[in-house]
């Protein structure tokens, strides 16, 4: 099974909570290790467990947090994409993102050893919905 890691999937915001939350505790232990020979080892017992539960608390709820608001607004993001896009009544590729797209397969097309030959017709008419009145649908 394969994590996924993508921006908008929960995968993420898990990895990162958990991999952050133990480089926050790995973190508090190591600072706070340079006390432990200075301490009763009650205080040590304690100092281990503020270092352990502190991070644990705080760093994962913020790193939660902040992990889940930044998948949030890569899912708003493809949403608006995909709406700036698209014709909103045939859910067609609006002109602007069909030449993007038409202009990214003829490049690729161009770099490649032995190219394939082809041809394309795009018909641009003006005032579509007329001609469509009249004589689609």
């Amino acid at each position: 099974m394969k994590l996924d890691l993508s921006p908008t999937s929960w995968g993420r915001v898990i990895a990162v909570t958990v991999a952050g939350t133990a480089f926050f505790i790995a973190v508090a232990f190591f600072v706070d290790s340079f006390n432990f020979p200075y301490l009763s080892p009650e205080a040590v017992w304690r100092a281990q467990m503020t270092d352990l539960m502190l991070p644990l608390v705080l760093g994962g709820s913020f790193l939660f947090f902040l992990m889940w608001k930044i998948r949030q607004l890569a899912i708003a993001q493809r949403d608006l994409s995909v709406i700036a896009a698209t014709d909103s009544l045939t859910a067609v590729l609006n002109r602007g993102a069909f030449s993007m797209l038409v202009e990214a397969y003829l490049e690729e097309t161009r770099k490649q050893e032995q190219p394939r030959s082809g041809a394309l017709l795009i018909i641009d008419a003006d005032h579509f919905k007329l001609i469509n009145d009249r004589l689609g649908h």
